[in-house]
């Protein structure tokens, strides 16, 4: 019975220590949690109440200079390269034509806003705009803390050499009353330069005031945003375009070919093509001044070429062959034939006084022996001949004479003047520039410089020229007789509309040879070139194109501009991070 109640009381006392050990336990876990949180919210407090160190703004910090000065040098290295690129390559880019203002019953059509021209005209005053905006937020920045260096300038570190460029320029342009300057300054801030501070509204008139006030890198950088607002406008107009001429190669071919035969092989024959569409274009070409037929000039034809490309305007230079002529021409007046005795008059008896002038003289070993028929109700004489003469003597002879009739004279004939020439024909390779406008307009001649010359005698020549004599225009209200060649030749030496008055013989022989030679061209490229097979020739196409400019003063005031800012922005830099200690003070706040 006693050994129950022993175990019994064991059993309860092992129970009360296992109780107590827990709680216990449970106490300390208790306390140390306690405890911990207690920590955690001492040092919450501690650093909610904690006083920040102070920081300057960002713009003025290491990295907010390093952007300024990134931003600076990306525009100026990008202004001077395109401005190289502008001068060595005689423009930057070609650019497209921008449509023109219209007008039509519709109304008023206005260019496309979003043309090319906003590339160079808009969007760098946009990069402008946006920098200078930069700079003003740096500015503002540097105005705030400026007046915590002005109240800790004991404290200060300037750039070497600052102090005695400063003092120079307290001496001569910073205004002191009276009493300032007999009281001596100190090193330390004033109240005066802490409440100027405040410049107000007017950029440039503050730049100058904070200079005069001794804030000189405040000043100048206030003065620098007034030029970076300028610089924004000229960056508008800093790109210019103007047209250019530029170079390629091109291919031009040609369907056409120089027939010497005038198409006999084809039965066409060599006296079946007329003159008379070469007649009235040297009448409208070299008498009237009006455009000259395409591929032809006054004393050139030129085998036709066409451009390969479809986009074919503008000037194309390559080789082709010209054809050509001139007259070696001798003037004589009616006492030259009477002293080698070239000259008689034959006389009929009639109610007209007719009479027969013969011409008979060797010219360079060709005999010439022509007659003519006078009457009296003809007043002037005009009459072209040809000839033939053996090939040593140059194959043929072509010429003219003219007069006034008048029986008193001994040959019925005044003012008398003949002209014999010796035609001579040319084949000519030339280097030649036309220009080609559009599909509706003709290719013009622009110049030409012959490479090699040779003298021939096409087969059509000696049929042509025996024709030229017979075409005429019959006239009942003119008293003359003049075929249709001399009739050219006569209007052009006169230069006047009416053939009323004959010129002189040297007007006569120089008109002589300019219509013969205009006559031969513009007959040669109306008859001459006729289809052929395709071939093709090299050349270069030469086309003014708009290209792309930098325009040298808007760049040149905007690169000085920029420089000026580059340096004084290195100056501020160093300056603020010499005084970093006096704009990270923990117990002041900039407002």
């Amino acid at each position: 019975m006693r050994s129950n109640t022993t175990n019994h009381g064991t059993v309860k006392s092992f129970w009360t220590s296992i109780k107590q050990f827990f709680r216990d336990a449970t106490s300390s876990v208790l306390g140390v949690f306690k405890s911990l949180l207690n920590t955690i919210s001492n040092k919450y407090k501690a650093y909610k109440n904690r006083i920040p160190p102070q920081k300057p703004p960002l713009l003025l910090t290491e990295w907010g200079m390093v952007l300024q000065l990134l931003c600076q040098t990306i525009i100026i290295t990008t202004i001077s390269a395109l401005w190289h690129i502008s001068n060595t390559n005689n423009g930057l880019v070609t650019v497209g034509d921008n449509p023109d203002p219209s007008f039509d019953s519709k109304g008023f059509h206005p260019p496309p806003i979003l043309s090319s021209s906003i590339v160079w005209a808009t969007v760098p005053a946009w990069i402008m705009s946006a920098y200078s905006t930069l700079w003003s937020a740096m500015l503002d920045s540097l105005k705030k803390v400026y007046l915590l260096l002005e109240l800790e300038k004991e404290h200060q570190k300037p750039l070497p050499g600052v102090e005695i460029l400063m003092k120079f320029w307290e001496r001569h342009f910073r205004h002191q009353s009276a009493q300032s300057q007999s009281t001596p300054r100190g090193r330390g801030s004033t109240i005066e330069k802490t409440l100027l501070l405040d410049y107000g509204e007017w950029p440039v008139l503050n730049g100058f005031r904070a200079m005069r006030t001794g804030h000189v890198l405040l000043g100048i950088c206030l003065l620098l945003r007034a030029a970076l607002w300028t610089a924004g406008g000229l960056t508008a107009a800093i790109f210019a375009t103007t047209l250019v001429p530029s170079e390629a190669p091109a291919t031009l071919y040609s369907n056409q070919n120089f027939d010497e035969y005038l198409g006999w092989d084809e039965g066409n024959g060599t006296d079946n093509s007329s003159v008379t569409p070469a007649f009235d274009l040297v009448s409208a070409t070299v008498l009237r001044s009006g455009e000259n037929y395409p591929w032809t000039t006054d004393t050139h034809s030129f085998l036709p070429f066409t451009p390969v490309s479809k986009d074919f305007r503008g000037n194309y230079t390559f080789i082709t062959e010209a054809y050509t002529s001139n007259l070696d021409c001798t003037i004589a007046t009616e006492n030259d034939l009477a002293k080698i005795g070239g000259i008689s008059l034959d006389l009929e008896d009639d109610y007209l006084d007719s009479a027969q002038v013969r011409f008979r003289f060797k010219h360079e070993g060709c005999d010439v022996n022509k007659w003519f028929t006078l009457t009296n109700n003809t007043l002037q004489y005009a009459r072209t001949w040809y000839t033939n003469c053996g090939l040593s003597s140059g194959r043929a002879r072509f010429g003219m004479f003219s007069g006034v009739y008048n029986a008193s004279e001994k040959y019925h004939l005044s003012n008398l003047t003949v002209v014999t020439c010796r035609p001579l024909i040319y084949k000519s390779n030339v280097t030649l520039e036309m220009s080609f406008l559009n599909d509706t307009t003709a290719p013009k001649v622009i110049k030409f410089a012959e490479t090699s010359r040779e003298q021939f005698w096409p087969a059509f020549v000696s049929g042509w020229l025996r024709n030229i004599p017979r075409y005429s225009l019959f006239d009942p209200t003119i008293y003359n007789d003049m075929d249709t060649f001399s009739r050219l030749v006569i209007g052009h030496a006169s230069g006047e509309a009416t053939l009323d008055t004959l010129p002189d013989k040297q007007k006569i022989g120089n008109s002589f040879s300019l219509i013969f030679a205009a006559l031969f061209a513009n007959f040669v490229t109306l008859e001459a070139y006729p289809s052929t097979q395709r071939h093709e020739v090299a050349g270069t196409m030469s086309r003014l194109r708009l290209r792309l400019f930098v325009v040298k003063s808007a760049a040149l005031v905007t690169l000085v501009i920029l420089a000026v800012t580059f340096v004084t922005t290195v100056i501020l830099a160093l300056y603020l991070h010499r005084n970093r200690h006096i704009t990270t003070l923990p117990d002041l706040t900039v407002i």
